[in-house]
Parts: structure tokens; C-alpha cells; sequence
């Protein structure tokens, strides 16, 4: 028997559910996945719901961030296989975006934390910017609750990324490094680079 087959139709369709259903739903699949063998659970999600958007993912990530206890070591791998399946699939950006819920977590200076974090580190010198883009992206939710402490060279790295060879990475590591309050006080963006803030989507690959 399969915990979420009953609801996948609904997580599928989340966004077009009014409020009450959709709370409700939210209600139903924490129950499941906080009472649930977790294993279990994790070969079903792995199987059955898609690493992309709106495949009813981003809803049980979103649930599952609120019980880091229990789903901590999951976070990790889910940010593991997203990446590497990304590096296979013709459009990566798509892959790499589902994995917005998975920063809700309020406390992220703990190991699976540290454990992503070091994952994302091997990305930021990536040969495709999609990558080192979505790299930095997630850093700067990571790096917090002390992990900015923690890996304080990790923001040196990121600063670097000011001068990367692709403008998109460089605005990214801009916002990354306002959030951190880190950005170096001198920085301008070129004039190339506000051209193309201007006129093109920084977060379409």
C-alpha cells in the first residue's frame, strides 16, 4: 500500500485548490509523512512524484521541512539528486527550481545542513553557470543560523563570483552577498551588467 496514492491527484493540483482544501491537504500529508515508515515514504516520493515543478513535490517538500527531525538526512539527499539528475537532462534549471521548499527550514546550523552546504561548495566552480548560479542561489539560503559563521570562506568564494565569466552568476552572487551583508562596499556592476539586468531575465537559463 502506498501512503500518498489517495492524494497525489490533489498534490498534483495544489495551486488550483481553494484555501480550505489546500490547508487541509497540508494537514492530511504531514500526518502521513510524520507518522509514516519513512523509508517507505522516500521510495514512494523518489518514484512517484517528479524533481520538477508542480508535480506535487513542492508540497510535500514544503511539509517535510517543518519536521527536520525526522527528514533532516532526506533534505541532503534530495538536494544530491536534484543536482546530479540536472546534470543529465537537457533543460537543468527546471530540476534545480523544485528545490525552493526545501529552504524553509527554520534551524539550518545542524548536520544535514552542514552536509548540504559542502555539497553545493563543489558546484561553484561548475563549467555550465546554471549551476554555479543555482549553487550560489542556495547558498545564501544556507549559509545562516551561523553557518555564515561557520563557513565564512565560503562567502570569500562567493564574493569571487562578482567576477565571473557569466553576468547572470555575477548578479546572483551580488544578491546572495546582500542578503549575507557581505557584498564589498566598492561594487559596482558594470554597465554591461545593469544593460542586462534591464532588458533579460537573470533567472531564465
Amino acid at each position: 500500500m502506498k501512503y500518498l496514492s489517495h492524494v497525489a491527484d490533489d498534490l498534483l493540483h495544489f495551486f488550483d485548490l481553494e484555501e480550505p482544501k489546500s490547508e487541509e491537504l497540508i494537514n492530511t500529508v504531514k500526518k502521513i509523512t510524520d507518522e509514516g515508515e519513512k523509508e517507505q515514504l522516500i521510495v514512494e516520493i523518489r518514484n512517484d512524484f517528479p524533481q520538477i515543478n508542480f508535480s506535487g513535490l513542492g508540497t510535500i517538500y514544503e511539509v517535510l521541512s517543518k519536521n527536520p527531525a525526522k527528514w533532516g538526512d532526506f533534505y541532503a539527499g534530495e538536494f544530491k539528486r536534484a543536482y546530479l539528475t540536472a546534470e543529465v537532462e537537457e533543460n537543468p534549471f527546471a530540476i534545480l527550481d523544485c528545490l525552493e521548499e526545501l529552504t524553509l527550514i527554520e534551524n539550518k546550523n545542524k548536520p544535514f545542513g552542514h552536509e548540504i552546504i559542502e555539497f553545493l561548495t563543489t558546484y561553484l566552480h561548475h563549467p555550465k553557470p546554471v549551476f554555479r548560479f543555482k549553487a550560489i542561489y542556495h547558498l545564501g539560503d544556507w549559509l545562516e543560523d551561523g553557518n555564515e559563521i561557520r563557513y565564512s570562506e565560503l562567502v570569500y568564494e562567493i564574493q569571487k563570483k562578482l567576477e565571473d565569466a557569466d553576468w547572470k552568476v555575477r548578479y546572483v552572487a551580488e544578491l546572495a552577498l546582500l542578503d549575507l551583508d557581505a557584498l564589498p562596499k566598492k561594487y559596482e556592476p558594470s554597465l554591461f551588467d545593469k544593460m542586462q539586468r534591464k532588458f533579460s531575465n537573470p533567472f531564465q537559463f
